[in-house]
């Protein structure tokens, strides 16, 4: 359990989502997107054995990630599933507070020109969701990620709001629209559902079951699991809050998925 007495907070940080061809390049291509809605663009990251590239869409403490379907198996031959969910802590030592329910923490490095540069540390949970197509782990950027990014001394806390604006490679523009998600609904197989219930109690998320949907919430975000018969979970819609109220209802049609803009919120609605 993340210890509530010191203040230690398991927060949302990002997810991603493989997106059929058609929807991926109306993503990629759109000038809405790009121009109004955020900081936008396609990027390649590198570790020493593999790459993968995917779209970046940045928020203020939160971004999104998505891949093309076409590139489906190389990209699972890099360990990335067709759905994501990653958490995150401030500091390194508050990954060594999770139960044994979780792996041992792992450090993640990433190649920078000619350089190999610690990135962040992980925990994986041992709990498998392989036959699901679906991935979660909670992690802290490393210090010296920060250091290289800033050129200045290592922050022993690294908070997602610095981390967005100072290092991601997309980096976060307070004067566009895209300001956090705040839900995420997903449509899923009950036994991924029971698996990711249980760690995300511990990170502190309450939960409210029903008949039909299962919602896990905390003070910024709310994520409901719609109970499908179907074999890996899958995004269904995402609620987004705005820099600035929207006088005008306004739709987009980017591939199969439709983005409304409307008041302060956006909904993303995925087919």
């Amino acid at each position: 359990m993340i210890d509530q007495a010191s203040n230690e907070t398991a927060y949302f940080n990002h997810l991603y989502s493989m997106l059929d061809d058609e929807t991926y390049k109306a993503i990629k291509s759109s000038l809405f997107l790009q121009e109004e809605f955020c900081n936008l663009k396609e990027k390649t990251h590198s570790k020493t054995t593999y790459s993968w590239t995917g779209i970046y869409l940045t928020g203020k403490n939160t971004y999104l990630e998505f891949f093309n379907l076409e590139n489906e198996k190389a990209l699972h031959k890099s360990g990335i599933k067709n759905t994501g969910l990653c958490f995150s802590v401030d500091r390194l030592e508050h990954l060594n507070r999770l139960s044994l329910n979780w792996s041992k923490p792992n450090l993640f490095e990433k190649k920078v020109e000619k350089s190999v540069i610690p990135w962040f540390k992980y925990r994986s949970p041992k709990t498998n969701f392989d036959n699901e197509n679906f991935i979660t782990w909670i992690m802290a950027y490393h210090p010296d990620y920060i250091s290289h990014c800033t050129n200045t001394k290592a922050k022993d806390q690294v908070s997602r709001k610095f981390y967005n604006e100072a290092c991601n490679a997309v980096s976060y523009q307070k004067e566009k629209l895209f300001k956090d998600v705040v839900e995420i609904t997903f449509s899923s197989p009950l036994c991924t559902i029971e698996k990711l219930s249980k760690l995300l109690i511990e990170l502190g998320f309450k939960i409210n079951q029903e008949k039909e949907r299962t919602t896990l919430y905390n003070c910024e975000l709310k994520m409901v699991f719609l109970h499908k018969n179907i074999d890996a979970i899958k995004i269904s819609n995402i609620e987004i809050s705005l820099n600035r109220k929207i006088t005008n209802e306004t739709s987009y049609k980017l591939g199969s998925s439709t983005l409304t803009l409307k008041e302060n919120q956006a909904s993303w609605v995925f087919r």
